[in-house]
């Protein structure tokens, strides 16, 4: 239900539902349903983010601060973690230089 965030991975569409968390995984010739994935994060997801170059994808839950890890590959949930942070401020980076 109330799906908000879509990612095609292989022959595989996921769809982010925000009213209860799941990740939807279907067959994207057949549009068969192959798997439910429980995010478990009792606040509101909102968006599937492929990690370029990886079979990886995070998750964010916008009102918990929490951020999940999912194998696109599996087609399961790796871990979720707790951010001290509003989810809104985090910047993600490979590197990072300070100014001299």
């Amino acid at each position: 239900n109330k799906p908000i965030s879509m990612q095609i991975y292989g022959e595989h569409l996921y769809i982010l539902g925000a009213q209860n968390n799941y990740l939807q995984m279907l067959e994207v010739e057949s549009g068969r349903l192959v798997n439910t994935i429980s995010l478990d994060t009792e606040g509101f997801s909102a968006k599937i983010n492929l990690i370029p170059f990886t079979k990886y994808a995070t998750i964010i839950d916008v009102k918990t601060n929490k951020f999940s890890v999912v194998d696109l590959e599996k087609g399961q949930l790796l871990k979720t973690y707790s951010l001290n942070v509003p989810i809104k401020d985090v910047v993600i980076a490979d590197k990072i230089e300070l100014f001299k």
